[in-house]
C-alpha cells in the first residue's frame, strides 16, 4: 500500500527504518534479518520462557 500511495522510494526508506528500528530488538538468542521484500525473518533459540516471548512480542509491537 506505501508504494502505491507514495512511491517506491518512500516505501524503500519504510523498510530500511523498520529494518533498523528492529535491529535494536536483537541480543544473543533472537536474529532479525529482512526475508525479502517487506518480510522480515525472526530467529528465536533457545527460549523457553513464555514470558519472554510476551514481553518480546511487546515490545516489537512498540518498535514498527
Amino acid at each position: 500500500n506505501i508504494n502505491d500511495t507514495f512511491g517506491h522510494d518512500v516505501g524503500d526508506q519504510v523498510i530500511f527504518h523498520t529494518g533498523k528500528r528492529l535491529k535494536r530488538l536483537q541480543n544473543e538468542n533472537i536474529h532479525i534479518g529482512r526475508f525479502g521484500g517487506d518480510e522480515f525473518l525472526f530467529v528465536l533459540k533457545g527460549i523457553r520462557d513464555h514470558q519472554y516471548l510476551q514481553t518480546f512480542f511487546l515490545r516489537l509491537s512498540y518498535q514498527v
